[in-house]
């Protein structure tokens, strides 16, 4: 992981109203274990607890994880033209 996730948790977390304890309660982890993620030591080891986190604290995964604010126009950069280019089609249709 790195600390800058580390701190958009931690961020994410503020702004949901959670102390670090209670967020380790709602998560059912130890607090450890949670302070580890919020200090950018490690990511939660299963997909389930990452996207958990992300409806707990209201917050998207790529802003998590990348720092890509939703409907941002660079979070299309690192996607392969194969995945992009119809992806772009399928926003701008359904934009109209």
């Amino acid at each position: 992981m790195n600390k800058a996730a580390g701190a958009r948790l931690k961020a994410a977390r503020k702004q949901a109203g959670f102390t670090p304890e209670a967020a380790a309660r709602a998560m059912q982890r130890s607090i450890y274990t949670y302070r580890s993620w919020e200090r950018g030591e490690k990511f939660p080891s299963n997909t389930e607890d990452m996207v958990a986190l992300c409806a707990l604290f209201d917050m998207s995964l790529d802003w998590w994880i990348r720092g890509i604010e939703p409907n941002n126009e660079n979070a299309l950069k690192n996607i392969p033209a194969r995945i992009k280019d119809p992806l772009k089609l399928l926003i701008e249709r359904l934009s109209k």
